[in-house]
Order: C-alpha cells, then sequence, then structure tokens
C-alpha cells in the first residue's frame, strides 16, 4: 500500500445544470431560482473547503474476485470497471462539516434554500471529485477508469468502511461512517478509479 495523500481542493466547479437535475427542474428560465442558486453557490465556495484523501493500491483479479492487498471482495461490476488494470486509485472527498451546518441552519430559516443547497453540494461534491480526477489523470501521466463507488452495482455499501479505515478518512479529512453506513459529513464520496497506463 502506497502512502496516504492528503490535500484541499478550492478549484472546483459547481455544474448549475446538475444541480438543477438534482433539484428535479428541468427548465433554467426562473429569475428567481437563478439568482437564488446563484448565491447558495457562493456560500458554498465561501464556508465550505473540500478535502481529499487517497491512496494507489494494486489489484489482483481471479474472475470477479480482487484482490486490494488489504481485502479481498468480490464484485463482479467492479471487476468489469477495473478490467485491465494494475493498480487502482482508492479515495475519499468531502466538502466537510461546515456545508452540513450551512445546511441545518438554511433547515431552519428557509426549507427553499436548505432544498437548493442540497442540490449544490451533491453537484459540488461531484465537481471536487471531477478535479481531483483530473489533477491524478496529470501527476501519473495516466488515463482512469470511471470512478466506481460503494453501493454501485453489486459492490456492496459495506466496502465503504474498508475504504474510510485504509484511508484514515476520519483522521485525515474528517470522513466517518454512521450505522447504517452512510458518510459524515453528509457530502462525501469514496470510490475506486483503475488506472490505464
Amino acid at each position: 500500500m502506497s502512502i496516504i495523500n492528503t490535500f484541499s481542493v478550492s478549484d472546483y466547479e459547481i455544474n448549475f445544470k446538475e444541480a438543477l437535475r438534482y433539484m428535479g427542474v428541468h427548465r433554467n428560465d426562473d429569475a428567481r431560482l437563478l439568482n437564488l442558486t446563484e448565491k447558495l453557490m457562493a456560500e458554498i465556495k465561501n464556508n465550505c473547503h473540500p478535502l481529499v484523501c487517497y491512496t494507489e493500491a494494486s489489484v489482483n483479479f481471479e474472475g470477479d474476485l480482487l484482490d486490494f492487498g488489504f481485502e479481498r471482495l468480490k464484485s463482479n461490476s467492479l471487476a468489469k470497471n477495473l478490467s485491465g488494470c494494475k493498480t487502482a486509485i482508492i479515495f475519499a472527498a468531502t466538502l466537510g462539516i461546515d456545508f452540513d451546518r450551512l445546511l441545518n441552519l438554511k433547515q431552519l430559516t428557509s426549507p427553499t434554500e436548505a432544498l437548493v443547497l442540497d442540490a449544490l453540494g451533491s453537484a459540488a461534491i461531484e465537481g471536487v471529485c471531477n478535479r481531483f480526477e483530473q489533477i491524478i489523470k496529470k501527476n501519473l501521466n495516466a488515463k482512469l477508469k470511471p470512478r466506481f463507488s460503494p453501493g454501485y452495482g453489486d459492490l456492496d455499501i459495506s466496502f465503504q468502511k474498508s475504504i474510510t479505515d485504509i484511508l484514515k478518512a476520519k483522521q485525515k479529512i474528517g470522513v466517518a461512517l454512521n450505522d447504517s453506513l452512510m458518510l459524515i459529513p453528509t457530502k462525501s464520496v469514496t470510490a475506486i478509479m483503475g488506472v490505464i497506463l
């Protein structure tokens, strides 16, 4: 297992159309919604300090049985995703607890703002992951397979615990799991990306 790297991500984008999709909005011509969205996007950028921790792990296959060195698991979906890869980037990313605090405040003061902020937070963490992916591609001078998270396909959500444990995510970036294996803070992601050299 390689070293665990940690860094902050400030130059990420929040995809407005993606946020609208999370809200269930199909048109973006409502001036009031556009203004509110811009205001809340600025609040996220000003209040949240996204962090990522990651490591590079070897991956060996026996059919749909994968061995990452720190754990062996069975997943046909993940095996297909990582096909042809000898190593993978395992990472956790988060907007941080400040987003949850901001969302809790909005839930008390404005349910509409809370709904929009929640959707923007989902788009923001995607933006953080996209930026991280760009950085890794450049650093490794390699292509990457699409991100694959616990809970996708037949990859059990319980693998989330293995990822947070191996990354020491709670100590490194403040990401933990609740009893239902959901990530805390809420706008956090764990995922694996196969490295194509």
